[in-house]
């Protein structure tokens, strides 16, 4: 039945994640003398974690790391906001650089024509070259399918360069011509 299929995953579904180590009371004590460091001395959640490590105020097994408490913080976990811990707003932030001058290596399919994804008119075929196992130490086939037919064309080269596509489609050319 479906409604107890769904009541079945949503249960199974509140027990898949790893409980918030923070909703645990027994981390009640060290959360709550952090956040009056933090409001109080305008401690950093790195500094109080390193003090109360340092003068052994909570033992370890009731106390959290400076990650997890980052993390509690950011998803709003935590009693304080983020602009009562000081530098959190103006830590860096890594980003994904993306490379410019990344290799260009022939034209993008995205620049053929619309005409081409249509599948209305005979003669646009795609190649590729299909590299073995031994990442082009063995075998590689140089392939060309047609767009509508599905007519497949596969030669065996000596390599994955263009030495090797070249001579795959000067013997295309012998075996076909002009067609």
């Amino acid at each position: 039945m479906a409604k107890r299929g769904q009541a079945a995953y949503n249960e199974h579904r509140t027990h898949c994640r790893k409980p918030y180590k923070l909703d645990n009371d027994l981390f009640e004590p060290f959360i709550q003398w952090l956040v009056k460091q933090v409001r109080e001395k305008h401690w950093s959640l790195d500094v109080c974690v390193g003090y109360a490590k340092l003068h052994q105020l909570f033992p370890r097994d009731e106390m959290v790391c400076t990650k997890t408490l980052y993390n509690m913080l950011w998803a709003d976990k935590l009693p304080i906001t983020i602009f009562e811990v000081p530098c959190v707003i103006s830590r860096k932030q890594h980003r994904k650089w993306n490379r410019k001058n990344k290799r260009i290596l022939g034209r993008s399919i995205d620049e053929r024509p619309a005409i081409v994804d249509e599948h209305e008119e005979l003669g646009h075929w795609e190649a590729d070259t299909v590299v073995g196992k031994r990442q082009g130490k063995e075998s590689v086939v140089f392939t060309m399918v047609e767009r509508i037919t599905n007519h497949y064309i596969a030669i065996k080269i000596p390599g994955r360069n263009s030495a090797g596509v070249s001579q795959a489609m000067d013997q295309l050319h012998e075996q076909y011509g002009d067609r």
